[in-house]
């Protein structure tokens, strides 16, 4: 019971983290239409939601998971990617010590990925931050 109420914890603070990290939107980008915008915006939220899926699977398991499926119902903390705009499935990869992950969406050419470990995955540059192209 007292394990449960730490995983509890910290799934609550690395969501939090998660959140508070991203830097605010001060407006619309000339370089990409709005309605991708809004596409690469839930990418990178299922991605974010991903990884905090992951990091609880993890903490219940001691290891990553492939299977999408096994993140449902991880610490009632349920995988999804975006409740506004569907994405495709995210392609989960484990790596040496960590994992990465690519999604996109049928409606957009632009793919998004995301990476624990210290094996960084272009476009993504710095671990645990999405990034798209």
């Amino acid at each position: 019971m007292k394990h449960r109420s730490r995983l509890r914890i910290l799934v609550a603070i690395l969501a939090f983290v998660s959140l508070a990290g991203q830097p605010a939107c001060t407006g619309p980008s000339k370089a990409i239409p709005s309605d991708e915008q809004d596409l690469v915006a839930a990418m990178k939220g299922g991605l974010r939601n991903l990884e905090t899926s992951e990091i609880a699977f993890y903490a219940e398991s001691g290891h990553y998971t492939v299977n999408v499926r096994n993140l449902v119902n991880v610490s009632n903390l349920p995988y999804s990617g975006s409740s506004d705009v569907p994405n495709s499935a995210p392609r989960i990869t484990l790596s040496r010590n960590g994992w990465f992950a690519v999604i996109g969406n049928p409606r957009t050419p632009t793919m998004c990925v995301i990476y624990v470990g210290t094996t960084p995955r272009p476009p993504a540059r710095r671990e645990h931050e999405p990034a798209c192209r």
